[in-house]
This record gives structure tokens, sequence and C-alpha cells, in this order.
């Protein structure tokens, strides 16, 4: 059986389809904050090179941010959606977690949050294992400082607001490691069965800065 992965989070979409924990359909969208344009061609693309349907699915996951706000509720709708009809699992997945680096040591996950602000997830990779370091949160850019490299899909946009050099690696979410997080998540039972998830979004001023979750509840039949 296998599982749906939506990650509709940034500039850089993604659709997985995974078995055992690992990709066997995998296919980026078009870069930009256009993914409900592309969504159903990738899935019923993924669907036909695999001769499979949503009734031979166990489990859809999606990210749900922090990252684009109405990207993320495109993944989230079309998600449940899926989940709704054949009374699937919903898996919900940070952001964050997909920009990983595949170089030893530490990292940085970062994705744009307009504004001046960038959403950030400290990371380690250690022979070949990945782990984080506490919570996402929202920085302002001149108070970003981290030596190592930064995994995001936004270094165009961003780096040129920075004075101080660093290591930018561009790309978008890593399909293996999000097939990874998604199968962890459904062996440990770390997910909804009536379709109920939640959106991670920041509340931000030159102040204060915090990441908070809004309630996504089961839609009305």
């Amino acid at each position: 059986m296998y599982i749906l992965i939506i990650d509709t989070s940034t500039t850089r979409p993604l659709v997985v389809i995974t078995c055992q924990g690992r990709p066997v359909f995998s296919k980026e969208l078009p870069v930009g904050h256009q993914s409900s344009k592309y969504l159903d061609s990738a899935l019923q693309e993924g669907f036909s090179s695999l001769k499979i349907t949503t009734k031979n699915l166990r489990a859809v996951a999606v990210t749900v941010g922090p990252g684009s706000f109405t990207g993320i509720r495109v993944g989230v709708a079309l998600a449940k959606g899926i989940c709704l009809g054949q009374n699937l699992p919903l898996i919900s997945l940070c952001s964050l977690k997909g920009l990983i680096s595949r170089r030893e040591g530490p990292f940085m996950s970062l994705i744009d949050a307009r504004g001046g602000g960038a959403y950030i997830l400290r990371g380690n990779q250690k022979k070949g294992k990945i782990s984080f370091i506490g919570l996402p949160e929202r920085v302002p850019l001149e108070k970003l400082q981290f030596k190592g490299p930064v995994v995001t899909p936004d270094a165009l946009n961003i780096k040129g607001k920075f004075s101080s050099s660093v290591d930018w690696i561009e790309k978008g979410a890593d399909p293996f490691y999000l097939a990874y997080l998604a199968e962890e998540k459904f062996q440990k039972k770390e997910y909804s069965e009536n379709c109920g998830c939640f959106l991670i979004y920041s509340t931000y001023t030159h102040s204060t800065s915090r990441i908070g979750i809004l309630a996504v509840p089961k839609p009305r039949a």
C-alpha cells in the first residue's frame, strides 16, 4: 500500500508517492505559488505511472507549514478531500523538516516569510541521520546568523538581503526524507483519523516573533 505526500508550502511544490517508506514517484511542480494549477495533473501522472488509484493508498501526508499560507491551505484541502473520500488517516508534516542538507554537520532549514522575516529550523546530520534542534521560529533577516549550510527554496530571492557570507543550498523538500517522515509517523500512529489537523503559522511584529498553530477541523459532510 502507498502513502501520498503533498507539499505546497513553498515556491517549489512537490508530490510524492511512497511504498514501504521510499519514494516510487516524485514530481516537482513549476516553481512559484500557483500549485493549485498543477496538483491534479501531477497526481494523475503519479497514479497512472504506478497503475493505482486513491483506493490503493493507506494514508495521505501533507505539509502544514510554516510557509505560504495560501499554498498550505491548497495542499491541506486536497489531502483532506482524499482522506474523507477514502476514509484514510491524515499525516501532518512540518514544512521545514523536508529541507535537509546531505552534508555532515549542522545546517539550517529556511523558508522566506516575506515582510523581512524568515522561518527557520536548525538541524544536524551525523552519519546519515538527521536530527532537529528546537522548534520552528520566525526571525528578522537582519538577526539571522548561522555558520553552516542554509537549505532553502528561496535563496535567489533572499540572499541579496544579507551582507554576510552564507553557504546557500537552494532546493525544495527532499522526497526521500519526506517519505521517511511520513512512514515514521504512520508506524507510530501519529495521524488524524478524522481529518483534523493544525496549520503552523506565525504572528510577527518588529518587537515580537511567535510561531503558533491554527486548528483546521474536519469539514462538514
